[in-house]
């Protein structure tokens, strides 16, 4: 009979007793690293690598608010030094290969993933701006390269070019003009 109105959506997340204390060290520590005041140089002497591995093991609690906050904190943490970069990379492949090959269980997986791709995101921005720069310069080197080679064939090429893109700005304007005598024979049809 109890179970017959039991809501599964209803339920909360489990929470430890104590989170309630423990939401307030997590809030404070949050507020610490992403505060501008906040010196890294000396923050560094506190938050060392021990203590981020520590607070990557934290991960595997059951409770969904305490893992949400030290994800917040870890990204924090990751962005604001650069000198744990390395350490937390590591620390979540090994949590990873131990949830693989050893434990087979983790509460806090999808969160590192969480994280994981954070820093792959800015991994593919970085790469792509210094991959166009690296390109327009490199682009530039060798057009100079060609023009001190044999000046008469670059500006063979650019008159070639030049003509090819006068040619397609024709072409699309025969396109328009096909694609508008389709439409009127459409709606004369229609």
């Amino acid at each position: 009979m109890l179970l017959t109105n039991f809501d599964p959506e209803g339920v909360e997340d489990y929470m430890k007793p104590s989170w309630q204390h423990l939401q307030i060290i997590y809030k404070l520590l949050l507020r610490y690293v992403v505060s501008s005041d906040t010196e890294t140089k000396i923050a560094k002497r506190y938050i060392d690598h021990t203590f981020v591995l520590n607070l990557l093991d934290l991960f595997d609690s059951e409770d969904s608010k305490e893992k949400e906050y030290l994800k917040m904190v870890v990204h924090r943490i990751y962005g604001k030094f650069v000198v744990h970069r390395t350490c937390i990379r590591k620390a979540i492949n090994n949590i990873f290969y131990r949830f693989i090959y050893e434990t087979e269980r983790h509460s806090g997986v999808g969160e590192l993933l969480e994280i994981l791709e954070s820093i792959i995101n800015g991994f593919m921005k970085n790469i792509q701006s210094h991959w166009n720069t690296e390109v327009h310069g490199l682009t530039v080197n060798v057009r100079k390269m060609f023009v001190e080679m044999n000046p008469a064939l670059v500006e063979e090429c650019e008159r070639l070019l030049q003509e090819k893109e006068a040619m397609a700005g024709e072409v699309e304007e025969q396109r328009e003009m096909a694609w508008e005598k389709l439409e009127e024979a459409a709606v004369e049809k229609g």
